[in-house]
């Protein structure tokens, strides 16, 4: 595009009116194609995410993370922390590439005139690297503690301005993919009791289902997105507060059969 200005711009032969024209007619070109773009299913995106999840799954099985190795990998040994330390690289190369990907496609809406609306997310370097830290934030503390990532990220995105309704699809969509990799970890180690398994995943997929339907009947019937929000707030503050609660128990319960294991800080190998 900046070649072709500048193409235009050292022409003679084509009056002040014709070149602006001309230099129109190539932004909104390139402003429809970008728009066109974005209205479809973002399918290299579902499958960057496969990708990713495919990665961390395939190391974790190798080494061990959800049970014995398939491959007979010791614990602590040279080969386990390779595998432990494997996804590093990959990851990180993945997030250097996205975060060049939409800066780049920010600097292309911005230079065709795209015009923001809301809900629209700025991918200027503060706001990737801000949703990159936020990231890796919420997968420690996932792994850590055992709550869902969107806890951490559903709060970010409606820093960012996102539109609840997209905060919301956004977290159950990471939500479907970490839970997708879990299981299959989980099934090619044949570690799944399938009578509770089944259980939680029809009472998960109802209990889903009227959730969505019922907030999105009531966000139509009152036009208040802010639902979403109180939504999304009720659920984080009764997850810690659970969370806390079953931790306190269990020591409780730890301290009065007098097996005080569980309060010792165990060895990693």
């Amino acid at each position: 595009y900046q070649r072709r200005v500048r193409a235009l711009s050292s022409t003679d032969e084509q009056p002040p009116s014709q070149l602006d024209k001309t230099v129109s007619d190539v932004q909104n070109e390139q402003l429809n194609r970008i728009l066109k773009y974005e209205s479809k299913v973002p399918w290299p995106a579902i499958v960057l995410m496969l990708f990713s999840l495919a990665v961390v799954a395939v190391l974790s099985l190798l080494k061990g993370g959800k049970g014995d190795s398939l491959v007979g990998v010791v614990r602590c040994s040279g080969w386990f922390w390779v595998l432990q330390f494997g996804t590093v690289p990959v990851l990180g190369f993945l997030t250097f590439c996205i975060a060049r990907y939409l800066m780049a496609r920010h600097a292309a809406k911005v230079a065709v005139g795209y015009t923001e609306i809301a809900g629209d997310v700025l991918w200027t370097r503060g706001n990737v690297a801000l949703v990159s830290f936020a990231s890796f934030l919420a997968g420690l503390i996932a792994s850590l503690i055992g709550i869902g990532g969107g806890m951490v990220l559903g709060p970010l995105m409606l820093e960012l301005k996102v539109l609840p309704e997209v905060t919301q699809a956004v977290s159950s969509v990471t939500v479907l993919f970490t839970g997708i990799s879990s299981v299959a970890q989980f099934l090619i180690l044949g570690k799944v009791p399938w009578d509770y398994g089944l259980l939680m995943f029809l009472f998960g997929v109802f209990s889903s289902l009227v959730g969505m339907k019922g907030l999105g009947y009531l966000v139509k019937k009152y036009n208040k997105k802010s639902l979403v929000i109180f939504a999304i707030a009720i659920i984080v503050g009764l997850s810690i507060l659970l969370l806390v609660v079953a931790g306190v128990l269990e020591i409780a319960a730890s301290v009065a059969s007098g097996n005080s294991d569980k309060l010792n800080f165990k060895p990693f190998c």
